[in-house]
């Protein structure tokens, strides 16, 4: 027992040990942060509205200034065009 003890302690005094356990947490730790994402950030919206919406910007629709625009409007623009829409 105590030969396995001191065998495993050689073992876990590598740096190489250590590094596997470092990346192991980190990969963890993203996994589980990615896992529990439950927002956007708005310049992750704007690029994903950008490769959805069939204008360059949603400034660029007539009715955008002085008009109140319900939360329907933006999601459509942040919506996922179907591919004949374009």
């Amino acid at each position: 027992m105590i030969k396995s003890i001191r065998e495993f302690l050689r073992k876990i005094n590598k740096p190489a040990f250590w590094l596997a356990v470092m990346i192991l947490l980190q990969s963890l730790v993203y996994v589980g942060a990615g896992a529990s994402k439950a927002y956007i950030h708005m310049d992750e919206a704007y690029s994903l509205a950008l490769a959805q919406y069939d204008k360059i910007d949603i400034t660029d629709n007539a009715d955008f200034y002085n008009t109140w625009h319900t939360s329907e409007y933006f999601q459509d623009y942040l919506a996922v065009q179907e591919k004949g829409s374009r």
